[in-house]
């Protein structure tokens, strides 16, 4: 697909962005860019294909959705005439995402002073799993998501007594840093439009972890006092306030916390409020008063005795914060889900079917993102975006001849109005 045949839409049209990245965090980052109308370049090894395209990854279908809006091009950059490709590309672009070891591409003779050669208005985004500065023996390790979430931090809240630290069953630490990523880009991009000067952002991803972490971090670093381990924040000190198991065998999340829904849990659970044991203008009561052991064998009663969805349906007519614990089926054939079209459909360019995926976030009312493409194979742009960047038809037959650049032919549908 040229340039030219891309839909214009969303508050980021017009600008240019190139990402080398695989697995999470660098996709992720441009992702959000070309939803929201960005004109992405996806840049791939070919010889070594995006390990998200794998099994491992739930038979490839993230692709579906970390790869979507964007051309494909399969490029070998540290070979000497990928790497002039590779310059030539960047010449015209706003922003880079690269996402490897800390240093890596120093150690392929393109630093960053070598980009702003080629272009020096660039944006240029980094992440890894250490950053690009710091200790040498930790810049130059790699890292994964859990890595991450080790040195970071979030594994060491997340281990409970008598059992291993775990990692979120999700990888939060390349989602962070993806959104660290974007934001930095596009705050480096605001500021290099009014400057001409480019700029380099340094995502580590630990940092990232790290920053996600508040209250927990906070306390132990200015008190020393160890943080306490518990599966739920809060419930091992709050009454009311937890995952509940109900009549049908689901769980309903209550919090019981601040004064006006306390009284209103205990309207709903019948307990007596104005008492020595719950106090008139309470915002909590803790696990070991006599009122919070009243309020716990209560809401434990009170969930057991129905079902989830009911549960959730009474607190939350009471205005108390309640949700049922919602699989990624249920919230299919939620009506909010629907109102809002969180979720959304597109042909798949890989599977004959059409993907359900989260749709366009955030929200915009005037500008709004859309969904034109789902992820391609491999290089499946690479003659069109060379076309782009001014090389003939003779200049790109002798870089496939050569191995520069990779190609799969696929057909990929492509969408207009979603």
């Amino acid at each position: 697909m040229r340039r030219t045949d891309i839909p214009q839409f969303g508050p980021l049209q017009g600008v240019k962005v190139v990402h080398s990245s695989i697995s999470i965090a660098g996709p992720f980052c441009a992702q959000l860019m070309a939803d929201m109308g960005a004109d992405v370049i996806w840049i791939e090894n070919p010889k070594a294909p995006d390990i998200a395209r794998g099994g491992g990854f739930h038979q490839g279908w993230s692709v579906e959705l970390s790869r979507r809006n964007m051309r494909s091009m399969a490029l070998d950059i540290p070979s000497e005439k990928g790497r002039e490709v590779f310059l030539k590309m960047l010449a015209a672009t706003d922003i880079f995402i690269e996402a490897s070891k800390g240093g890596q591409y120093d150690r392929w003779g393109l630093s960053d002073e070598e980009l702003w050669r080629a272009n020096p208005a660039l944006v240029i985004v980094h992440i890894s799993g250490f950053g690009q500065a710091g200790e040498d023996s930790y810049v130059s390790r790699a890292s994964y998501d859990p890595i991450a979430q080790a040195f970071g931090g979030l594994m060491y809240v997340n281990s409970l007594p008598g059992m291993a630290p775990f990692p979120s069953s999700q990888d939060v630490g390349d989602v962070y840093s993806g959104y660290l990523g974007a934001v930095g880009a596009l705050a480096a991009l605001y500021r290099v439009r009014e400057t001409g000067r480019g700029e380099s952002v340094d995502i580590a991803q630990y940092e990232a972890v790290l920053r996600s972490q508040g209250q927990n971090m906070m306390a132990e670093l200015n008190t020393g006092n160890p943080i306490s381990h518990t599966p739920f924040p809060n419930a091992e000190l709050v009454a009311g306030y937890g995952a509940y198991e109900c009549s049908d065998g689901k769980h309903c999340v209550v919090m019981t916390l601040g004064p006006a829904v306390f009284k209103s849990v205990m309207e709903v659970l019948g307990l007596p409020y104005g008492t020595d044991e719950i106090p008139a203008g309470s915002a909590r009561l803790y696990h070991n008063t006599p009122g919070g052991k009243m309020i716990d064998e209560a809401m434990a009663k009170f969930c057991a005795e129905r079902p989830a969805s009911e549960v959730e349906r009474i607190f939350s007519g009471a205005k108390v914060p309640a949700s049922l614990v919602y699989s990624y089926t249920d919230m299919k054939d939620n009506p909010h889900f629907q109102a809002r079209e969180t979720f959304t459909t597109y042909p798949s360019a890989r599977y004959e079917t059409d993907v359900i995926a989260p749709n366009v976030q955030p929200v915009l009312k005037n500008e709004p993102g859309l969904v034109w493409r789902s992820g391609v194979d491999s290089g499946f742009d690479n003659e069109d975006i060379l076309r782009d960047f001014g090389f003939d038809e003779s200049q790109i037959e002798a870089l496939r001849a050569d191995g520069v650049i990779g190609y799969r032919e696929d057909s990929c549908p492509q969408l207009t109005h979603r």
